[in-house]
């Protein structure tokens, strides 16, 4: 035996030719891939003498299957190995010091890489470093340019040849020269014994064979295995076709026999790292015991005897649920369905329940994307329906959302490549899919029939690694993209509609490109003036789809209301895009700082992001805005146990944007108040009061700080007389604490808030108490009775909806919750699926922020083109259509008619009862209030039975007037008044904020300060 020794020598010049030579006897010997950080290399020495590495040597690593490229993992320079001794690299972080431990004890010493240490799909290499992205290749361990988890917790040695000779440096990685040892075993490293050369193995008919139904049973674990164990205590041979081989989401084969058992599984996956695609097809024979990995039934070698390479991989079999699939309460267990089917072939059909009306499919929900915590992209299904976020329709908590947490497991299956998928946007088992992304697109609630592969299991769940190839017709659309949402709009006679819709903007940031600054200094938004450009135009393709008359605005940049803010460039984008003026928008401005100007230096708030507004002044007027602040939390600190603070105490949220409109031709105001609850990704004291952070029920971080804010919002705003809707981002889903404050809370669950909340304030300076002084928790005594009317729109349509989609699970995040005034006037509401459904490869962004960096050939793919609205954020729009009758008024308030053009619209709406006629006249007679003086103008009608009249009166000025409007029958020569057919009403002719000339700019309330007198809680909040 060799033992090791390790000598780091002082860096020494150029080696000479002859020591060089020995570099030949230098291998890769032992390689470790261990839990945490127990990982190593080793390098011996098998030659006769002393061998010094030159400074052009190295080990190499490829990170992550080649999508990292070659980096140095170690230079070797100067570090001599002596004859049949080791050298032991080992990760570098101090949590490997256990590792350490066993190679000190073998009287190795170890040497700590200098850079992060590899994972089970990064090759190593002892290389020439010259070029340190290109090194010369000497000798390897792992699949060089591969994805393929070939190392994944495992130990591998090297093995001597057959006949026992030594082996050779190989460029080429062949499993079948190194023995696999369990993960963790790293009782070898220092010790310079190489394995014994592999023995063929070969299988006879003495040998019994054992059914692969026998090995699987009818239940979750092999009968072969003894209770409370996950090994069989005896090897038994199985002789079968091999169907795959694959690299994800496991390292190995699949076998499988034709059955008789519907029960059991005929297919069992073999893992070994030697198998190869040429055996697909073969039947094979090989020993084993049988093992349990997580609920997975397994058999493991690598030795295994080609039995007959004539036969053929049998047909997949189509996934059927049986009435038996049910657990021990007899509730339907999708999951007990898949166990009959583990290791199989399979293929997903066009229903899998023939005994339930409908085709009952696998449906996408979540697209393909980035698998966080399997670090690759991937899709995963659910049964019959994309899994719904539990506390969207169950109160958080309750035992009804905790079944909503547990169908959503029992129904999910993640859909899995052969090998992980390259940067490049391509799904490797649809060839066709990046030739037109935007015709061959994949989206939530997808069903997938036709899908063919290996039923496995990784992560907790079911996975299928596809064998056969999709086509466009493999994704069948449930719901389709649309060019626009799809609003009613109709309203009765005499009536009109005005439309309401929210955006996410997914931080549009313009200040990179030359735009003001915002008051952190942050850049959450586009990396590049590339970037920008896409970003602002999948944006304002989306509004221009939308086409409503206010728009409330989420995660814009706050940097103000001057020329060179986000909000004026993107109110610019889509006015530029609008060929009629008096379509147009402008924003809502708020002169925070009180100098009577709106510029840069009017921000709300402090944060990097704020809401907006924006409006078509020819459909609505504003009245009056002003910001609803929101609770600030300013609690203790917390530490943990090492005295360490893990969270400050102090929490901000975002202040509201409120204003209130008149819609045109009518005297009724209308409050919108826009909002962007505090993220479920931050941290407050109630997450991590016990010292470390617990999210029990679902809600995420804040939820305590939330309800504070629905408090705030709903006391605040609710001074506001008349018809209200409160609308955005309000990081809660639809039956989440926040929710049940400001709708209903209906099963009276306790509703707390966080502590010590304080109403204004600054760094320096606590604001008011929000509830009491001494800070404690407040219990919430009330709801405030507002209408989720997206929500009870979708019900009256039967439709499910949703707004939002994290990881697997749909919800909707972004809401529209109406008084009861208002909801008389609903027309429609909905969401329209353009963000949440799709792909973050279709973002306007590409350098990573969302997953990996993708190509340009990729990205142009995807994006190439004209705009589209398709992920230009990562919520959807939320809108709603109203219905409003010309001339109707709020008690004291006059109609308001904006002038545009030097003219203003004005509609008569025939009364009830009266029949019109072509050529009769309508009368109009306007009278100043404050000079008295009249003016009367003549219509001629020029259609019959007209219930409207629209009227275009020139030359008016702005000012208090009153209005008679009566029609007139021509009699002869005489013309009579049309009984009952007078109409008077007062009207306030104001300048609309659009003009003649392009007029991008936001507005104050066009009736001035005054009125925001009596409105004391929309405060210009100073900076």
């Amino acid at each position: 035996m060799m033992k090791k020794k390790i000598l780091a020598l002082a860096i020494s010049s150029v080696i000479s030719g002859g020591v060089q030579a020995a570099l030949t006897d230098i291998l890769i010997t032992e390689y470790v891939e261990g839990g945490g950080y127990n990982k190593a290399l080793e390098l011996t020495n098998l030659g006769d003498t002393d061998y010094e590495f030159p400074a052009n040597i190295g080990i190499s690593k490829q990170g992550d299957g080649k999508t990292d490229g070659w980096a140095t993992l170690f230079d070797l320079e100067g570090t001599i190995i002596t004859a049949g001794n080791t050298f032991v690299l080992v990760e570098k972080n101090s949590r490997s010091q256990v590792i350490r431990d066993a190679i000190t004890a073998n009287d190795g010493t170890p040497v700590l890489a200098t850079a992060s240490f590899a994972n089970g799909n990064d090759a190593l290499a002892i290389a020439d470093i010259t070029d340190p992205e290109n090194p010369v290749l000497i000798d390897v361990v792992g699949v060089v340019d591969s994805s393929k988890n070939w190392g994944k917790d495992l130990t591998l040695r090297r093995r001597l040849l057959e006949g026992d000779n030594t082996p050779v440096q190989k460029v080429t990685y062949d499993p079948k020269e190194w023995l696999e040892l369990n993960k963790d075993d790293y009782t070898g490293l220092a010790i310079a014994d190489l394995a014994p050369a592999s023995v063929k193995f070969t299988c006879t008919e003495d040998n019994i064979k054992t059914t692969i139904e026998d090995i699987q049973g009818d239940s979750w674990k092999s009968p072969l295995i003894a209770k409370g164990k996950y090994e069989s205590t005896d090897s038994i041979y199985v002789e079968a076709i091999v169907t795959a081989v694959t690299s994800l989401p496991r390292v190995g084969l699949y076998l499988q026999q034709t059955g008789s058992d519907p029960l059991s599984s005929e297919g069992i996956f073999v893992e070994t790292n030697v198998a190869t695609t040429d055996l697909i097809g073969k039947t094979v024979c090989l020993s084993s015991k049988v093992y349990e990995d997580y609920g997975f039934t397994k058999l493991k070698t690598s030795n295994f005897d080609i039995i007959d390479a004539g036969t053929a991989v049998p047909e997949a079999v189509e996934i059927k649920i049986l009435d038996t699939d049910v657990n021990d309460k007899g509730d339907f267990d999708f999951q007990k369905t898949l166990e009959r089917y583990e290791g199989m072939l399979v293929r997903l059909p066009a229903d899998m329940d023939s005994n339930v009306d409908g085709e009952q499919t696998m449906r996408v929900s979540r697209t393909f994307s980035r698998d966080y915590g399997a670090r690759r992209d991937n899709i995963s299904l659910a049964y019959k329906r994309p899994n719904m976020q539990p506390n969207q329709e169950h109160v958080a908590g309750s035992d009804e959302a905790k079944a909503q947490i547990a169908e959503n497991k029992n129904y999910r299956m993640i859909l899995e490549s052969n090998e992980k998928v390259e940067n490049d946007g391509s799904i490797p088992y649809y060839p066709t899919f990046l030739d037109n992304p935007n015709v061959n697109y994949i989206r939530v609630n997808d069903s997938v029939v036709g899908i063919e592969g290996i039923l496995s299991h990784s992560y907790g769940n079911f996975s299928l690694t596809v064998t056969n190839e999709a086509t466009v017709d493999t994704f069948k659309h449930a719901t389709p993209r649309t060019d626009k949402p799809s609003l009613n709009t109709d309203t009765v006679d005499r009536e009109f509609s005005i439309t309401i819709a929210t955006q996410n903007v997914l931080n549009l940031f313009n200040s990179p490109v030359g735009g003001d600054e915002n008051p952190t200094g942050q850049n959450r938004g586009a990396l590049s003036q590339a970037e920008y450009d896409r970003q602002l135009a999948k944006i304002t393709t989306a509004i221009l789809a939308l086409d409503t008359d206010i728009v409330g605005l989420m995660e814009i940049e706050n940097n103000g209301f001057g020329d060179n803010g986000a909000l004026k460039a993107l109110v610019e984008s889509i006015n530029s895009d609008i060929t009629d003026t008096k379509n147009h928008y402008v924003f809502v401005g708020i002169d925070s700082n009180n100098d009577g100007k709106l510029n840069n230096e009017d921000t709300i708030g402090t944060d990097a992001i704020t809401t907006g507004l924006l409006y078509r002044p020819s459909n609505v007027t504003l009245y009056s805005s002003g910001i609803i602040q929101m609770p600030q939390q300013h609690a203790p600190a917390v530490v943990n146990e090492d005295g360490k603070e893990i969270e400050s105490g102090d929490n901000y949220q975002r202040d509201t944007l409120a204003a209130t409109f008149i819609v045109n031709q009518t005297g009724k105001k209308l409050n919108i108040a826009v909002n962007h609850f505090k993220s479920k990704g931050s941290t407050c004291w109630e997450d991590v009061e016990s010292g470390e952070k617990v999210d029990n029920d679902l809600q995420g971080s804040c939820e305590n700080f939330r309800v504070a804010a629905a408090y705030q919002l709903g006391t605040e705003f609710g001074k506001l007389k008349g018809d209200s809707v409160i609308l955005g981002d309000l990081n809660a889903y639809g039956s989440e604490d926040p929710l049940l404050v400001l709708t209903q809370n209906l099963t009276n669950k306790v509703l707390t808030t966080a502590r010590n909340t304080y109403i204004g304030g600054d760094k320096d300076t606590l604001g008011t108490p929000q509830f009491n002084p001494e800070g404690t928790p407040f219990t919430v005594d009330k709801s405030f009775n507002y209408v989720n009317i997206v929500d009870k729109m979708d019900k009256v349509k039967g439709k499910t909806g949703w707004s939002y989609s994290y990881n697997d699970e749909i919800g909707s995040l972004d809401h529209m919750l109406v008084n009861a005034s208002l909801e008389a006037r609903v027309i429609d509401a909905g969401d329209w699926h353009i963000n949440s459904t799709e792909s973050t490869y279709f973002q306007y962004n590409k350098e990573g922020k969302y997953g990996p960096v993708i190509s340009d050939a990729a990205y142009d793919a995807y994006n190439g083109g004209e705009a589209t609205p398709f992920r230009s954020s990562d919520h959807d729009p939320a809108f709603m259509s109203l219905s409003y009758k010309y001339g109707e008024a709020d008690v004291g308030q006059a109609v308001v008619l904006p002038i545009l053009n030097n003219t203003i619209n004005l509609t008569y709406a025939v009364p009830n009862g009266i029949e019109t006629k072509k050529g009769n006249i309508l009368t109009v007679k306007i009278t100043s209030k404050t000079t008295a003086k009249t003016k009367t103008l003549r219509f001629v009608l020029e259609n019959n039975d007209q219930s409207i009249i629209p009227m275009k009166i020139k030359d008016i000025q702005t000012g208090d007037f009153t209005i008679k409007m009566q029609l007139l029958r021509v009699d002869g020569n005489k013309e009579v008044a049309v009984a009952g057919s007078d109409v008077s009403m007062d009207i306030t002719v104001v300048q609309s904020v659009l003009s003649t000339e392009e007029n991008t700019a936001g507005s104050f309330s066009l009736f001035s300060i005054m009125s925001l007198l009596g409105l004391g809680f929309l405060r210009r909040k100073t900076k």
